[in-house]
């Protein structure tokens, strides 16, 4: 579930990164990388454990993937435009 959760995050930001300019796009392809950062910084605070630590990789691993697969949607519009232009 923590997979299915990150590809969704990580297709939602990558693709809105992916439609917007040079910098809101970089802002949206790294804020969700970002904010797993700050959930695995409170859950440390708190004394993390091995089974919850595995739960946080597997969703950083679907935010990533997520992201990449929304900026293929971006190469592969660039790449129509140069075609055409």
């Amino acid at each position: 579930m923590p997979v299915i959760i990150g590809l969704i995050a990580g297709i939602t930001f990558g693709l809105a990164s992916a439609f917007s300019n040079r910098l809101w796009g970089t802002v949206l392809a790294c804020l969700p990388v970002a904010v797993w950062f700050v959930f695995f910084a409170v859950a440390l605070h708190n004394g993390l454990s091995g089974k919850e630590t595995s739960t946080l990789c597997y969703a950083l691993f679907g935010i990533v993937v997520g992201v990449f697969i929304g900026q293929i949607f971006d190469r592969q519009r660039t790449r129509v435009r140069r075609r055409q232009g």
